[in-house]
Formats: structure tokens, sequence, C-alpha cells
């Protein structure tokens, strides 16, 4: 067994070590912030919708509502549900995180109080999708204008998990931007 055990920790360890994972680079992780538009205005009641095209996930902006005591928001989405009280909201502004491009919102308030009113207003909505005019994050911009090299004297520097290019300007001398490796 132990020698089994000691064959597993050396494999680890060369495959650690390994070019496959030195370079490995990760696609950006997608958020933005949609406009939208909903106001129940001043009411006991009410129910709705809020869809964003096909977003992987969603999260409300609730920081223009007001819930009276005893009121409750109960939005439901794919699989989870959350339900807002007015001391929630004055906590956190912002629904939970939802699976799905979309989620259904219900205001109720307790019967038997005449003239108290909540109101459910979502301005914005957070989504798991990139801007349309952002390609990737880069220092150099949305437009990747690089064209192949031959020159043996550039290549690519990994450092701490970065990879930057860098010029070879000596024998044993390279440079590279300033932000590299930081």
């Amino acid at each position: 067994m132990k020698l089994y055990i000691n064959k597993l920790l050396f494999l680890l360890s060369a495959a650690s070590t390994s070019p496959l994972f030195a370079d490995a680079q990760y696609a950006t992780f997608c958020e933005s912030v949609q406009p939208y538009t909903y106001n129940s205005g001043d009411t006991r009641a009410a129910t709705t919708t809020v869809s964003i095209g096909n977003a992987p996930w969603i999260q409300l902006d609730l920081s223009g509502s007001e819930l009276a005591a005893g009121a409750t928001l109960t939005i439901v989405g794919d699989g989870a549900t959350q339900v807002i009280t007015s001391n929630d909201l004055s906590s956190n502004e912002f629904s939970a995180v939802f699976d799905g491009s979309s989620v259904s919102l219900e205001l109720s308030s307790p019967g038997g109080i005449r003239g108290v009113t909540s109101r459910v207003e979502v301005s914005q909505v957070k989504v798991g999708l990139c801007k349309d005019d952002i390609v990737s994050e880069s220092i150099c911009g949305g437009i990747d204008d690089r064209i192949p090299s031959t020159d043996v004297r550039m290549g690519r520097l990994s450092i701490g998990g970065s990879s930057c290019t860098a010029w070879l300007i000596s024998e044993d001398a390279y440079i590279t931007a300033g932000h590299c490796g930081t």
C-alpha cells in the first residue's frame, strides 16, 4: 500500500509542475448590471416576474423598495426561495443570487391594517452575463490585434500565476511590463 501512495504522490507532484498546468488561462467571470424598471407603487399586494435573457444567474437591486412592518416579499427562482421582511431589506438592499434568468416576486401584507402599504422597486439587475461591448478584461483593450512573431528573443513569462510578454535583452537578462508578476 505504501508503494502505491508514494507513486501517487510522485505523479501528483510531477503533474503540478507540468507545463500543461503552468500557463493555463482562465475564462473571465462575467457579471454585468442591467437596468430594469419595475415599481409596484404603494400597495398591499403585488406580483411580477423579472426576466433577463438567458442569464445563468440573477440578483435584484431592491434599494428603492419599502416594506411595511409585517409585510413580506417572496422571491422564487430555479430551486430556491427567499422571503424578505422590512428588517432584512434595511440591512441588505439586494436579493440573494438565484440560478436561472428569471425570478417571480410576490408582495404580501398582513390583513386588518388600513392605509399601511409597501412598495417593491427593482431599478437594476445584476446578471451573470458579459457586457456586450467588453470582449475580455485586458489592459490592451477589447480588440486583440496581436500578430504572431518568430523573434526568438520574445516569449511568455509566467510569474505568480500571471503570464506576460518578456523580451530577452542580453544573454541572461529580460525586460517585461512593470505590472507583470505583481
